[in-house]
């Protein structure tokens, strides 16, 4: 049979990262990648917040992407005032609620200026938090990543503006023989590009599985 390999980039590798660990030995992939993963995202969200750079070109570009997307999908996603939810749940993970979807919130959302705004609007509320802060520390894959039993590539660059280094499971990562970090100077938030300007993390990822492939049956 054929091999399943998955790759996570960003927010993306944490959600990979998080089913890797929940997961455990029943995941359904048989080696994984994650690169550029905030595995903090208490600490990142601080980062993203606190240093300049990060809060300048990043934070308010997500937040008002994330605002566009709510936007385009207001159809869908709007709850009115007095509508009924089809459901007795409190917000939660497992049962997630479309009441912070309103228009006062939309017209708010556009002029976030972090990512902290918009999930203390729309995400933690909508999960069944109190605050941004508590679902950011329910969310970090840095608490699963013990868990991870699939060959997995972490790659993680220290001038991260998004992730910082102080995010960086190296501790973590070394206590699991399962995971192999590979922690950069230089990288930025998926921006590693070599010398002749092609992006150098795709060969190290694609390398990683060709070896996985030729070595593991």
């Amino acid at each position: 049979t054929r091999k399943i390999f998955c790759v996570g980039f960003s927010f993306g590798a944490t959600m990979l990262s998080n089913y890797l660990g929940e997961a455990g030995d029943d995941s359904l992939l048989d080696a994984a990648a994650v690169l550029c993963n905030p595995w903090d995202l208490v600490l990142s969200a601080h980062k993203m917040n606190d240093d300049f750079w990060s809060r300048t070109l990043f934070s308010k570009a997500i937040a008002q992407f994330l605002t566009r997307t709510v936007k385009v999908n207001m159809k869908e996603l709007e709850y009115k005032e007095g509508e009924d939810e089809k459901s007795q749940y409190q917000p939660s993970v497992e049962h997630p609620s479309n009441k912070v979807f309103t228009k006062e919130n939309l017209k708010k959302a556009y002029n976030f200026k972090s990512t902290l705004e918009f999930d203390s609007t729309y995400t933690a509320p909508g999960l069944g938090f109190n605050s941004a802060l508590e679902y950011y520390h329910a969310a970090g894959s840095i608490h699963r990543l013990p868990s991870i039993r699939v060959p997995t590539l972490i790659i993680n660059s220290k001038d991260d503006p998004v992730v910082g280094e102080a995010s960086i499971p190296v501790k973590v990562a070394k206590e699991n023989k399962n995971v192999i970090l590979c922690e950069t100077d230089l990288g930025g938030h998926l921006s590693y590009l070599d010398s002749n300007k092609d992006s150098w993390a795709t060969k190290q990822i694609s390398q990683f599985f060709d070896k996985f492939e030729e070595l593991v049956e």
